[in-house]
Formats: C-alpha cells, sequence, structure tokens
C-alpha cells in the first residue's frame, strides 16, 4: 500500500484557507483539492476556502465525507504511481474546463496541446521530456487523448463539483 504523510498548514479553526495569487488557477484549484481530500481522509472536519486574488472573490468547496474522500484520494495516488512508470498523460495548465472534459474530441486535445506546450508557452519549453514525448508523437496519439480523458475524470472534473460557484474559463 501507499502511505500518504505530510502536514497541511493554514488551517484556521475549521477552515483550510488557500490563496492564489495567480492568474492560472487551475492548478492550484487541483492542489487545494487534494489537499482537501487529505484532510479529509484523515478525519478532519474542515471547509475549503479558496481566495482568489485575480478574481476578488472567496470560492467555497463542497463538503466531502470522510469515505468519499479516501476513495478519490486513492484513485489519484494511483495516478501517481502510474506516473512513475509512463508519462501521465495531463496537465493542469492544459486549456481545457472541468465541464467540457467528457465533450473532448482528439482533435481539440492535439491542436490545444501544441498551442499551450509549443505556440504560446511563455518562453520557449525547456522541460526535456516533454520535448522528447512531443517529438516520439505521443501527443498525436488517440491512446494519449483517450488517457488525459481517463486522468482528466479524477483530476479535474471534480473540481467544479467542488467549487459550484467557480467561473471556470477557458484560459487564452
Amino acid at each position: 500500500g501507499i502511505r500518504l504523510s505530510g502536514s497541511l498548514s493554514r488551517i484556521y479553526g475549521n477552515k483550510m484557507i488557500v490563496l492564489c495569487w495567480s492568474k492560472g488557477e487551475h492548478k492550484y484549484l487541483l492542489d487545494a483539492y487534494i489537499r482537501y481530500l487529505a484532510a479529509r481522509a484523515s478525519g478532519y472536519e474542515l471547509q475549503l476556502c479558496f481566495i482568489s486574488s485575480s478574481k476578488k472573490a472567496i470560492f467555497y468547496g463542497i463538503s466531502i465525507e470522510m469515505e468519499d474522500a479516501k476513495s478519490r484520494l486513492v484513485e489519484i495516488l494511483k495516478l501517481y504511481v502510474k506516473g512513475h512508470d509512463n508519462i501521465l498523460a495531463f496537465s493542469p495548465e492544459l486549456p481545457f474546463i472541468p465541464k467540457d472534459i467528457p465533450h473532448l474530441t482528439f482533435d481539440s486535445f492535439k491542436k490545444d496541446s501544441q498551442k499551450k506546450f509549443f505556440e504560446k508557452y511563455q518562453f520557449p519549453c525547456t522541460d526535456t521530456y516533454i520535448m522528447n514525448k512531443y517529438h516520439e508523437g505521443y501527443f498525436n496519439k488517440e491512446t494519449s487523448f483517450e488517457q488525459y480523458l481517463e486522468n482528466a475524470k479524477i483530476l479535474l472534473q471534480p473540481l467544479s463539483e467542488m467549487f459550484p460557484e467557480y467561473p471556470f474559463k477557458k484560459p487564452k
């Protein structure tokens, strides 16, 4: 089995506070979600509060039961372990919003992956691993797209449920 250990910060009373200064908030929402799952799976009764500087708003997470949190966390940990053997077809920085995951097409995955990592990257992509996979044609394989969809169902789709008031929009 896997043992998850660590410490949780920014817990005040029964609130877990996450403050985000970035405009690209998807990866911070995912981080907050995973930390919340870990806290709930450990038996902490907390309310998750995501404070968005860019949106000038606070978004409250829904409550997740302890057993459900454990189950979700186990699925995420399985992906983590799987990612040690092969590239994990997922990035919170890909320009997809949670509610659109079931409607994604292979063509939009290829196009948006290309755009994100190579055309609109903030600076030239220097991640050797991603570049090698790109040159091997990884992002042009339908199996990569199918793996992305499966992983996004576990990692990205739950964010819409977790933060029902958060205005998810496709990044530019």
